[in-house]
C-alpha cells in the first residue's frame, strides 16, 4: 500500500512546481522591461556616482645606489653610515639587507617636486640628531627605525601632481587655498563677487583614508600672469616591521602662498609599525 502514497506525494510536488512556474511566467514582460522604464520616477535616480578608479601602480624604481656611491662607509647589506651631505636631482632608491645610519647633521636631499626617496632596508634605519631627509615623496620600509632628537623627514611644499580626477586647486584667480582632506580656504579679491560664489580647492582621496598617499594641491594665484600660489605638501610612507622610535619630526605641510596667493594643502603621512 506504500506505492499509492508515493505517487500521491510526487503528484503533490508536481502541482506545486507547475503552479510556481505559472506564477512566474504569468508576469508581463513589460514589467521587467528597461525600454519602457521611467527614470524620472526612480527615487534613487541621480544618487549613484561611480567609484573612483584605483590608484595607478607605482613606476618601477631605479637600481639601488651603493653605500660607496653615497660617499658612505660600509655596505647596505651590513651597515652603511652616511657622514656627508648627499644631494640628488632625480629619484633615489636604496635597498639592502643591513642597516642605514644617517649620522648627526647629515642631509639626504632631493628637494624637487615629486622627487622620490625610497629606502628599503631589512635592518635598522637611524636618523641621528639633526639629520634630515628631504624629497617630494619619502617611502621607507625598515625592520626598525629611529628618529633622534631634531631629526626630520620633510616633504613640505614638494608635492607632485594630485590624482587626475581631483580639482584640489581652485579655478578662480582669487587666491584660494588648495584642497585635499578638506576644502581649501576661500578668498574673494573681486568686489563683484560674493563670498558664497567663490570656493577653495575641492576635497579628494577620501576613498584611500586607510592608506593615505596623495600629494597636496597647489593654492591659486591672484592673477593669471604670476604664479603666487603655494605648492602642496608631499608624501611620507613609513612602514616599520618591529619598533619605530620617534623623537624627530615628520613634515608634509603645504607651501606658503604669501600675500598674493593661496597656501597649498598638506600632503600625506602614513605610519605602520608593530610598536611605536
Amino acid at each position: 500500500m506504500a506505492v499509492p502514497w508515493i505517487h500521491l506525494f510526487f503528484f503533490h510536488i508536481l502541482v506545486h512546481v507547475i503552479f510556481l512556474s505559472f506564477f512566474f511566467v504569468s508576469a508581463s514582460l513589460s514589467d521587467f522591461s528597461i525600454v519602457d522604464y521611467n527614470l524620472d520616477s526612480d527615487p534613487l535616480n541621480g544618487d549613484y556616482a561611480p567609484p573612483s578608479p584605483p590608484p595607478p601602480y607605482p613606476p618601477p624604481h631605479p637600481p639601488s645606489l651603493t653605500c660607496h656611491e653615497m660617499r658612505g662607509i660600509g655596505s647596505l647589506n651590513t651597515t652603511c653610515e652616511l657622514n656627508y651631505n648627499v644631494n640628488f636631482t632625480r629619484d633615489v632608491y636604496l635597498e639592502g639587507t643591513g642597516n642605514l645610519f644617517i649620522l648627526q647633521g647629515v642631509v639626504l636631499s632631493c628637494p624637487f617636486p615629486s622627487c622620490c626617496v625610497t629606502i628599503n632596508v631589512t635592518g635598522h634605519l637611524k636618523l641621528k640628531a639633526n639629520a634630515r631627509i628631504l624629497g617630494g615623496s619619502v617611502y621607507i620600509v625598515a625592520g626598525n627605525a629611529s628618529l633622534f632628537s631634531g631629526s626630520v623627514i620633510n616633504v613640505t611644499g614638494l608635492a607632485g601632481d594630485p590624482p587626475e580626477q581631483s580639482t584640489g586647486t581652485p579655478k578662480d584667480y582669487q587666491g584660494g587655498g588648495g584642497g585635499h582632506g578638506g576644502r581649501g580656504a576661500s578668498c574673494v579679491m573681486d568686489n563683484k563677487k560674493l563670498p558664497e560664489d567663490v570656493w577653495g580647492g575641492d576635497t579628494y582621496s577620501w576613498e584611500s583614508l586607510e592608506h593615505p598617499f596623495s600629494h597636496g594641491s597647489k593654492g591659486q594665484s591672484t592673477n593669471k600672469e604670476d604664479d603666487y600660489g603655494g605648492n602642496g605638501g608631499g608624501r611620507i610612507w613609513l612602514e616599520v616591521k618591529d619598533i619605530f622610535d620617534a623623537w624627530g619630526a615628520l613634515l608634509a605641510d603645504g607651501g606658503d602662498g604669501g600675500i598674493k596667493g593661496g597656501g597649498g594643502s598638506g600632503g600625506s603621512i602614513y605610519i605602520k609599525s608593530k610598536k611605536m
